[in-house]
């Protein structure tokens, strides 16, 4: 069968009548920024009298409100284990930047010591949008460096 200019040029009106007359779907219309919430504990992490605490170096990047990053340390000393997490509140703006969050060692374990640790950051945001929050987290695991 050949199909002439004609019949192209209606089957084309009827196509487009139609797709102008069915209703979007909601995830066509959705334009929004993203939430974005990352953050990592960085390589190396400084002791703070004589291993009472580590200043963790924390690399974040969020477009929230604000973002909270918490992190979580664990290091085997000698037969023992040191642990312990520190938090911080950080403003976000889209753009990368740096954040010491202090961790002091848990009371009941031993002291952090020059070596490697195990590190699990997780960041919290919130971004308000036309009167409804946009939430949400993630966590990230790596070891780091404590010098």
């Amino acid at each position: 069968m050949r199909i002439t200019r004609p019949r192209l040029i209606g089957v084309s009106f009827v196509v487009s009548a139609a797709a102008a007359l069915l209703p979007m779907s909601a995830a066509v219309a959705y334009i929004s920024p993203p939430l974005v919430l990352l953050g990592e504990a960085q390589s190396p992490a400084a002791l703070v009298a004589k291993g009472a605490a580590v200043d963790v170096p924390v690399e974040y990047s969020c477009t929230a409100t604000s973002m909270y990053i918490g992190v979580t340390l664990t290091e085997k000393v000698g037969k023992g284990i040191a642990s312990g997490s520190g938090f911080a509140s950080v403003p976000c703006d889209g753009a990368t930047h740096r954040v010491l969050v202090r961790v002091p060692a848990s009371p009941s374990g031993k002291a952090f010591a020059k070596g490697r640790a195990a590190a699990s950051t997780s960041v919290d945001g919130c971004l308000l949008r036309k009167g409804v929050y946009d939430c949400g987290s993630d966590t990230v695991d790596r070891t780091i460096k404590l010098t």
